[in-house]
């Protein structure tokens, strides 16, 4: 659904559009003059945050973090364009930072001295505060994981493909973040005529925020390289285990087996066949005893060496 809102306060106007269209293209072209290769930016599917300065406007292409339907971290882009006379949001993937933004922004604009910029570090904010909701889910399920791969039913339970996941969402995250804090960091760095020092203090506690989820991020990675090599660990250890018992389970079987070969042979021995005549099943007992016996003893011998 494309909309286009229009707010007018006292020092500027706000503009809101929902979705990228030719109309608004055209709108944007000859009504606020932006630039054609702004605007070629604007609609290119491939465009990480940036931001471009204009003689008459500063245009931002922003990317945050969100989640789908699957929980996996999705991308989320705005673009706004900002002058002293408008701000223009741009809502490319309907983004529920901008739906938050929506319901503070006339309480915010009612303070004295608000200009279009101060506004614009308003969503800016809100925007990167709502991606420590997505830090803190993240961290829910490092924590999960780390609960099941050290608990007894993992053995029975290989977490490869969700440990894969989790690591494939914290990369995608930081691949957001750092682009972001970069552009962030330029304009305080080299564009201070466009910020005064409010605007400054915004954008630098934005930066420290950034920070702090993308040092976050790299604490969760850390924390599921070592899980990983965890769970390869115990997987290994219980292959391992598993391969041992397997072993000595022939091994056993390897007396029995060579006792009951060499007798199950059609050769004639003097000293059985004069027991038989005595009692049939006496020859048969002997052999069990012996094939018992013998397999009994390679047990003790096994378990005196420690290997069962």
């Amino acid at each position: 659904m494309h909309t286009l809102f229009s707010k007018h306060y006292p020092a500027f106007d706000y503009h809101e559009h929902r979705g990228l269209t030719d109309h608004l293209r055209e709108k944007l072209a000859k009504e606020f003059h932006i630039h054609e290769d702004d605007l070629d930016d604007m609609y290119s599917p491939t465009q990480l945050s940036k931001f471009e300065i204009r003689k008459n406007y500063a245009y931002f292409a922003l990317q945050f973090a969100d989640k789908d339907a699957s929980n996996r971290i999705s991308t989320q882009q705005i673009h706004c364009f900002v002058s002293a006379k408008y701000l223009f949001v741009i809502d490319e993937d309907n983004f529920i930072g901008v739906k938050e933004f929506d319901r503070i922004r006339n309480h915010l604009v009612d303070k004295e001295n608000y200009n279009s910029f101060d506004l614009f570090y308003e969503l800016l904010d809100i925007s990167v505060i709502r991606m420590f909701g997505l830090l803190h889910a993240i961290h829910s399920h490092v924590r999960v994981m780390e609960s099941t791969i050290f608990s007894e039913e993992h053995l029975a339970n290989d977490q490869i493909s969700e440990i894969q996941d989790i690591k494939k969402n914290i990369i995608n995250f930081k691949s957001l973040l750092v682009p972001l804090y970069d552009i962030l960091e330029e304009i305080t760095l080299k564009h201070t005529e466009l910020i005064d020092e409010t605007g400054k203090e915004a954008i630098d506690d934005s930066l420290d925020k950034i920070k702090k989820l993308v040092n976050r991020l790299d604490n969760f990675r850390d924390t599921m390289k070592l899980l990983t090599e965890t769970n390869e660990m115990i997987i290994a250890r219980s292959t391992n285990q598993t391969v041992r018992r397997l072993t000595l389970f022939n091994v056993l079987l390897l007396g029995p087996s060579f006792v009951a070969a060499f007798f199950g042979m059609n050769m004639h021995f003097g000293w059985l066949s004069a027991l038989a005549n005595r009692n049939d099943i006496l020859p048969l007992v002997l052999i069990i005893i012996f094939m018992v016996s013998l397999t009994l003893s390679m047990f003790l011998f096994f378990r005196s060496k420690k290997w069962v």
